[in-house]
């Protein structure tokens, strides 16, 4: 047996030197492929797993964009396969803490020094079915290899909301909440009030009588004299209306004068003026005082550039004022005022009091600016 291994050993060192090499060379080589692969297959987990974290792991999609406090809201949930997040939270926000978590993500034209100064409400609410997902309170985890499922929610407050996923940083339960940065993974939603009807309604059911038949008198022709009264009016209307309306426009073509056109500036500088000397926000009312405010510019710049601004969204009314070249610092002052009116409006946000005249002033100033000139020239 002795001689059969140094037999295979020298079988072994003369395969060795037909290739060049010596055996601890061929030993360095193993290593080195083992040392490759294994470089190899770090990397490719690697990538794997950066893929599946890059990639939206959830979204929330709804066929409603407005509903009535109480309603159950729909809202479809899909997991993309790549993904390893099966347990998530849903959470309803308003527009002040949406914004907070957000404002440094994306551009929602709000200073975050500004966002400091307003306070989030916490908003009413509450999953009524979790479908064939497991759930409880806001806490939903998927079952199986199920990517696909619809909730049920309600809101019982009024406002504005954001409803969207939120997932725990680690397993831990004092492991803080991480939002996702994609945008079309959240619902907005508005929500008005509604008048719950009442659980019962007591209906009482009587007898069946026989029909007592009355016998006919002038009432039961009350019909046909109503018709025939009516027929009468009708032939002596179309009889004197038009000798009337030839005689009214005579008169108004002798007594017709041009009426001046007030400028759009005019009219708004006027109403902004009356809301200086008034101050109804040192009084509390500053809701309707931003509303008064925010109903004034938007007049202005109805009447000025001739957009249906009343009609239209903040987001709206700043696209169109851009193609009429209007400056970016003035498009932002703009976009700021209705923005946070909006929020004070229906956000159920009490802003600072200096925040009214403040906005006041930088309305009266942005009026100003923008005036046109034409009209300028006419008042004069």
């Amino acid at each position: 047996m002795g001689h059969q291994l140094e037999g295979n050993a020298s079988v072994f060192r003369l395969r060795s030197s037909v290739f060049g090499l010596r055996s601890s060379d061929l030993i360095k080589t193993k290593k080195m492929k083992i040392g490759l692969k294994n470089i190899f297959l770090i990397f490719a987990i690697a990538l794997i797993l950066g893929s599946a974290f890059g990639q939206n792991p959830i979204s929330f999609h709804t066929n409603v964009d407005s509903t009535l406090t109480g309603i159950d809201i729909p809202v479809q949930i899909s997991i993309p396969n790549t993904s390893n997040r099966k347990e998530f939270y849903v959470e309803v926000l308003d527009n002040v803490g949406f914004a907070k978590i957000y404002v440094d993500r994306y551009d929602l034209g709000v200073s975050k020094e500004r966002l400091d100064s307003l306070e989030s409400v916490k908003v009413d609410y509450e999953i009524t079915d979790f479908g064939h997902w497991q759930g409880s309170d806001n806490k939903l985890t998927a079952k199986g290899n199920s990517l696909q499922n619809t909730i049920k929610l309600k809101i019982w407050d009024v406002g504005n909301f954001t409803i969207l996923p939120k997932f725990k940083g680690d397993s831990s339960d004092n492991s803080e909440f991480v939002y996702p940065d994609l945008k079309n993974n959240y619902i907005n939603l508005t929500v008005l009030s509604s008048t719950m009807p009442n659980d019962s309604i007591a209906a009482e059911l009587a007898e069946i009588k026989d029909i007592i038949r009355e016998e006919k008198n002038w009432q039961d022709y009350m019909i046909w004299i109503i018709l025939a009264l009516g027929l009468v009016v009708i032939s002596l209307a179309v009889w004197l209306i038009p000798k009337f309306l030839k005689k009214k426009k005579t008169e108004l073509v002798e007594k017709e004068e041009e009426k001046p056109i007030i400028p759009a500036h005019i009219i708004a500088l006027q109403k902004l003026n009356t809301l200086k000397s008034e101050k109804i926000w040192l009084k509390g009312n500053y809701k309707q005082f931003q509303s008064d405010l925010t109903y004034t510019l938007r007049e202005y710049l109805e009447n000025r550039y001739e957009i249906k601004a009343l009609e239209m969204t903040t987001s709206d009314i700043s696209r169109q004022l851009t193609d009429f070249g209007l400056s970016v610092d003035d498009n932002k002052s703009l976009v700021n005022i209705l923005q946070i009116a909006d929020l004070v409006k229906f956000a159920k946000v009490k802003p600072d009091e200096d925040i009214h005249e403040e906005f006041l002033n930088d309305t009266i100033d942005f009026v100003k600016r923008t005036k046109e000139e034409k009209e300028q020239s006419d008042v004069e």
